[in-house]
């Protein structure tokens, strides 16, 4: 027994013995191998070169090349470490045409052997430094990394990959560019440092990345700073696809979020990426579009975040241009819509917008819930959506509030705007419509504008008084536009407007409306509304011209006062009808100037900038004087308002073409008046008052009548009179003629003599101031002078052919008389036929020579009189 228990420790020995033998075996025969292998990798460096380059050009189908190799074990064991200098990676077959994919000047790789004997392969470092990339496209479409892109791996059977793990892939100070010149499409990068950590298990890659780069992209503003990029992902090479479970692209302080479900890596696949931000500066993100949207965008100075999430999809990673899905919410801080003049503020919106490269009419954009206010009390909300990217059709709704103030803009510096209007605004159309043809488009559309304005005021600088817009409410669509009401004021005067106008947007195209219109106003101050609003600037080489609208309609307007010319018109009714070419007064009644005027008439070519009109005008007991004036004298400067006075019943034909501000031109002037004047004057016409100073007698200056009856023209700048008779106790006078709006004349007068020559003129002046109108046939001697000349330098003298026909018509009328009181076959009592010897006799009724007869006073050399015989 003792001795059994002896035996057993030694036997434990004896195993420790034998186990230390083998394990100092085993050590010796590694340390041999380990020593062999130093003394083989420092006596065959270039042949395991070569077998690695062998080995990467077949797997790669591409041409290495590596100026320098060191491959060390002892000096990181159990590790082994490779550096490979000036490394240079070229696709297989290299033409001259096709730069290389890489030249390299460092990479470094350090393996745990351990692992390597466990099949699960530690690579502890892998570095790149100094290296420049090319990624190049010819237009043919060759490349030259082709050899990195995979092929379809369906039905793979390949065996599992080996475990591998890269704690620390790094590189530093790599550049790369990418040439297509297929695309015309160039942009270039560098990395100044990444972190990249793979590892390798059950065939599945697990990166996690840490990249800062920068780049520049034609058309897109990237940040000059570097940018860094985190990126986890896992790779399956089996089916060479890749699954992203988290990205982020960090520019400055906005980032992007990715993610997606596996994307295959093989050409001609398709892929599907979701993106996401949140809380992006609105400017910093413009800043990244093409250089033209983002100029265009900026002109709108907006302020803000925005949201989004969404998709990118394509059908190549490697090629053509990714669709994209969206849905972003908006909130804008301030937006200028209209450069900076109108500030939109507190904007929301969710938007969603997809783009289809390949199907433009795929295209939409939808803006919900949109909300926004402006400066003061202008709110809006609704929704637009756009559709088709070639003919962007549009479908919107807006709703709210408008302050004028917040457009005073639109009006002159410093001008004044008040008033809010409720708004709701419906379009449906065609946004490329409107900016090739703006009228046309709006024509075409669906479109609708409700406006209930209220309470307006607007003041412009230089105008000398306010126009109020106490309300405006209105329906308008393309086809008929409903005006409930409208009513204006500015000074004295007032109008309110109803109606309807159809086809409203032809007036702006220059095309024909119609409808129906009501205007009514309590004082229409013509004269004053001119004086607030016209254009006073004489230097002004476009004048603020008057056109009426082209409308087809039927207007009914009541004035209770009108101011036109410094006369007062009242109860004033006009019922008119246009076309597109006339406007036509059926009705126009109105008192004023002292009685009733009626009037029909026409305006053409209203449109114009020279409309024409004709009138027939009636009056009936108006004040000549005041119809003169209101008519501008007809043209005439010598018979104006200030020259004729009475009660006037007439008719009058007028026919005149205006200018651009409604004043008639004098050269297409004609008027054709009927007159019966009563209770009348004719003072200071120049004709008469002319004569009456050479004659030295003041009775001429002053006519008054009780009854004129006369017919005048105004055609081509001259006013006819063909036959002017005043009788009264004073003077019996004749009188015809012309005169042109230059001052030229030509007139008849037919005077009784006995009157100018009576010493009785002031006694019978005692009897009234119209007195005992005188016989038509009474007997006497009466004085025929012609007139001539111009207003300037008249000329008087005898008219000998008028005196011999008044002679020969009162010779013939008292043959036919005697004829009447003499039988006829009474040859003693015939008058005899000649009439070679007669004589007129001046009478002498107060016994006055011609001696006695006192010569005329002599004028100042302000004229120049000249009396011919």
């Amino acid at each position: 027994m003792d001795q059994e228990k002896t035996q057993k420790p030694n036997r434990i020995k004896k195993i420790l013995r034998i186990t230390g033998i083998i394990a100092g075996v085993i050590v010796a025969f590694f340390l041999a191998a380990f020593a062999g292998l130093l003394i083989y990798v420092d006596a065959n460096d270039d042949q395991i070169k070569e077998v690695i380059i062998n080995q990467l050009n077949s797997h790669l189908d591409a041409d290495i090349t590596i100026t320098a190799a060191d491959i060390e074990v002892a000096k990181h064991f159990p590790d082994l470490s490779v550096r490979l200098s000036g490394t240079t990676i070229s696709p297989s077959g290299y033409a001259p045409g096709l730069p290389a994919f890489a030249r390299a000047g460092t990479f470094y790789i350090r393996i745990d052997l351990w692992s390597v004997l466990r099949k699960e392969y530690i690579i502890k470092s892998f570095v790149l430094e100094d290296t420049d990339v090319v990624v190049y496209r010819s237009e043919s479409g060759k490349t030259n990394y082709g050899f990195l892109i995979p092929e379809d791996s369906s039905g793979n059977t390949e065996s599992a990959l080996p475990q591998i793990s890269v704690p620390s892939l790094q590189l530093k100070n790599v550049g790369f560019r990418y040439i297509d010149n297929r695309d015309a499409l160039e942009f270039s990068g560098h990395i100044r440092a990444s972190n990249l950590s793979l590892k390798v298990r059950d065939s599945v890659v697990s990166i996690n990345l840490e990249i800062t780069a920068k780049a520049d992209v034609p058309g897109i503003s990237l940040p000059g700073e570097y940018t860094s990029l985190l990126l986890e992902a896992g790779y399956y090479p089996a089916d060479s696809m890749i699954a992203i479970s988290g990205g982020r692209i960090a520019i400055d302080d906005m980032i992007l979020y990715l993610s997606s479900e596996t994307i295959s890596l093989s050409a001609g696949k398709g892929y599907n990426l979701n993106v996401e931000a949140r809380d992006l500066d609105f400017r910093k993100a413009i800043a990244l579009v093409p250089g033209q949207s983002e100029k265009i965008a900026l002109e709108y100075n907006p302020y803000g975040k925005i949201s989004f999430t969404g998709t990118i999809k394509g059908a190549d990673l490697y090629s053509g241009i990714p669709e994209v899905a969206l849905t972003a919410e908006l909130k804008v801080d301030t937006l200028c819509p209209m450069g900076r003049d109108l500030l939109l503020h507190d904007m929301t919106a969710t938007l969603e917008t997809g783009y289809f490269p390949d199907n433009p009419a795929g295209f939409y954009l939808k803006l919900t819930n949109l909300k926004t206010q402006a400066q003061k009390n202008t709110s809006l909300e609704g929704w637009i959506v756009v559709r088709n990217l070639e003919q962007q059709f549009i479908n919107s709704s807006l709703q709210g509030t408008l302050d004028f103030s917040d457009f005073a803009f639109l009006l002159p510096d410093n001008s004044i705007a008040e008033g809010i209007t409720t708004m709701e605004l419906k379009y449906k159309g065609r946004i490329s419509g409107l900016r090739k043809d703006f009228i046309k488009e709006l024509e075409t559309s669906e479109s609708n504008l409700k406006v209930d304005f209220r309470n307006g005021r607007i003041e412009i600088p230089g105008k000398e008084a306010p126009l109020f817009i106490p309300a405006i409410k209105a329906d308008i669509n393309p086809e008929k536009a409903i005006i409930t009401a409208l009513s204006l004021k500015t000074g004295n005067s007032d109008i309110q407007l109803s109606g309807h106008i159809d086809k409203i947007l032809n007036m702006l195209d220059k095309k024909n409306a119609s409808g129906n219109l009501v205007i009514r106003s309590s004082c229409l101050d013509l004269d004053q509304i001119m004086s607030l609003w016209g254009n006073k600037d004489e230097n002004t080489a476009e004048k603020s011209g008057f056109m009426l609208p082209e409308l087809n309609t039927n207007l009914d307007l009541t004035v209770d006062k009108l101011i036109y010319s410094r006369n007062t018109l009242t109860d004033i009714r006009v019922q008119a009808h246009s076309t597109e070419e006339e406007l036509c007064i059926e009705n126009l009644r109105l008192w004023g100037c002292e009685g009733q005027l009626t009037a029909q008439g026409s305006l053409y070519d209203y449109t114009a900038k020279a409309p024409r009109m004709n009138a027939t005008i009636n009056g009936k007991g108006v004040a000549i004087s005041e119809v003169f004036k209101m008519f501008h004298d007809f043209g005439s400067e010598s018979l104006t308002h200030n020259n004729i006075s009475g009660s006037l019943t007439t008719e009058i034909y007028l026919s005149t073409t205006f200018t651009e501000d409604f004043h008639p031109v004098m050269e297409t002037f004609t008027a054709d008046a009927n007159l019966l004047i009563s209770d009348g004057a004719l003072s200071d016409f120049g004709p008469l008052t002319e004569f009456s100073g050479f004659l030295g007698l003041d009775d001429l200056s002053d006519i008054r009548f009780e009854t004129l009856e006369n017919q005048i023209f105004v055609k081509e700048n001259t006013l006819y009179i063909p036959g002017m008779e005043i009788k009264n106790n004073k003077l019996d006078l004749y009188m015809e003629g012309r005169q042109s709006f230059e001052g030229e004349m030509e007139y008849h007068i037919d005077l009784a003599l006995a009157e100018l020559l009576s010493g009785k003129y002031h006694e019978r002046n005692r009897d009234g101031e119209f007195g005992v109108v005188q016989d038509d046939n009474r007997k006497g001697t009466r004085l025929f002078v012609k007139v001539s000349g111009t207003t300037e330098e008249p000329k008087f003298k005898y008219d000998t052919p008028r005196a011999r026909k008044r002679i020969g018509e009162e010779l013939r009328a008292e043959k036919e008389e005697l004829r009447k009181l003499i039988p006829a076959d009474d040859d003693s009592a015939k008058v005899p036929e000649s009439r070679e010897n007669f004589e007129i006799l001046w009478e002498d009724t107060n016994k006055i020579t011609k001696d006695s007869i006192p010569a005329p006073k002599k004028k100042k050399k302000e004229k120049k009189f000249e009396i011919d015989w």
